[in-house]
């Protein structure tokens, strides 16, 4: 995922850089019991399949860019949540360093469900790890990054209908070329590195070169940040960093700085997107952005597992439809019957310390949750934050017990958790 993509999980969103409004304080990122009752078309349990018809991966007749002159529309509420599907699309070479025209027609780097809810509120999010396995039409696998040349936009959103079950109303492509002109026009964005990074591929033309620690970075740099996977979660691990860096994005398009670089970004969007979505999907999307909506964020469950000599992200079906039953479809809810004691709860020290590190661990475990323990992760230093994919409820319920901290329905937590906490210098 290219920094464009990363930020532009707002326009993504709410598609134009209008969604920096989404988040303008930390407490309005907390995500909260929703009190209104969900408008999704799609059915509370639908079966996760992976099977797509062959597509035609030619350019739609609808597809245009995402131009200045198409986001002049007027707010209008929908009668129903929409979803879009978001691609982040890689180059095409003909040979090292030979790249070709943008077509948007090539592998998929970053694959995102966004519903926007206008019902309760929110923006959700879904990331696809681009090694998630599907079937090939007349039998075999594939490697859902290969969906869209493949089968075409039109070919892709069947693809994540299938694998999710929800209906997809339009998709918007971006394309590389505008990551480092986008950073670059905010003027750098200010992150957290995780670990030092490094990795060259030449033929790409891709050098990462990035030390741990708090910095700000330029285009180059975030690309790299957002690209790399190469470490022990590979694209997972990229997923989260992807989900952190849209966070980062948008808190930096909200300064008084980054609010005056916006009108700069309208060409980047012209040059570097294709989609389809239409003037009421736009006008949709203005009127939650008016509501200042709440921003919850999902990765698709499952494990890794080779086949055939190939590694890939195999969905849970049973995950994945509580996944959706719970957040993305009608009444929003599922009786989970999970209690303390079957929580798998992965403690990380985020600044803290290991010995309040422990002190949590051996606390929650006295309070019932029998499967607290210390994991080793990355994690963003600062004030605890508790993250999960399962009801808000859950993630209160520990926030009680810690006395502090803030509750995020989040996918950027230790993979496998059902609640991980990031224990920050407020927990010494």
């Amino acid at each position: 995922m290219t920094p464009l993509r990363a930020a532009l999980l707002a326009v993504a969103a709410g598609l134009s850089v209008g969604l920096v409004y989404l988040i303008s304080s930390p407490k309005q990122r907390t995500a909260a019991p929703a009190t209104s009752a969900r408008r999704v078309h799609a059915p509370a349990q639908t079966p996760v399949r992976t099977l797509v018809a062959p597509v035609q991966a030619g350019a739609a007749a609808d597809e245009q860019p995402l131009t200045l002159g198409r986001l002049v529309v007027m707010p209008r509420a929908a009668i129903r949540p929409l979803n879009i599907a978001v691609a982040g699309v890689t180059p095409q070479y003909a040979g090292p360093r030979q790249r070709l025209p943008e077509n948007f027609r090539g592998l998929t780097d970053t694959l995102l469900l966004v519903q926007l809810d206008a019902g309760t509120k929110t923006v959700r999010t879904l990331s696809f790890p681009r090694d998630t396995r599907i079937t090939r039409p007349g039998g075999g696998f594939m490697k859902l990054n290969a969906a869209l040349p493949t089968f075409g936009p039109d070919g892709l959103r069947q693809v994540l209908t299938d694998v999710s079950g929800v209906p997809i109303d339009a998709y918007l492509l971006l394309g590389l070329n505008a990551s480092r002109q986008l950073t670059d026009a905010l003027g750098g964005v200010r992150v957290v590195v995780p670990k030092d990074m490094y990795y060259d591929d030449r033929a790409a033309g891709l050098h990462i070169r990035l030390k741990r620690g708090p910095q700000r970075l330029n285009g180059e740099q975030a690309e790299g940040f957002v690209r790399f996977r190469h470490d022990a979660l590979g694209d997972l691990g990229r997923v989260q960093r992807q989900q952190a860096f849209m966070r980062a994005v948008l808190a930096e398009m909200l300064t008084p700085a980054g609010l005056t670089r916006l009108p700069a970004l309208g060409g980047v969007l012209e040059r570097n997107t294709r989609s389809n979505v239409t003037s009421e999907h736009l006008a949709a999307a203005f009127d939650l952005l008016r509501q200042r909506p709440k921003l919850e964020s999902f990765t698709l469950p499952g494990t890794f597992e080779n086949t055939g000599g190939a590694s890939y992200w195999v969905a849970d079906q049973a995950k994945v439809a509580a996944l959706f039953t719970r957040h993305f479809a009608a009444g929003g809810s599922v009786d989970s019957n999970i209690g303390a004691a079957a929580l798998d709860v992965a403690i990380v020290d985020a600044g803290a310390g290991t010995m309040a590190a422990l002190r949590v661990r051996d606390l929650l475990r006295a309070r019932g949750y029998a499967r607290a323990r210390i994991a080793p992760a990355d994690s963003e230093p600062g004030t605890t934050i508790i993250l999960g994919q399962h009801d808000i409820e859950d993630l209160e319920r520990v926030r009680a017990v810690l006395g502090r901290g803030e509750s995020r329905l989040s996918g950027e937590g230790v993979l496998g958790a059902d609640i991980t906490i990031w224990l920050g210098t407020d927990a010494r």
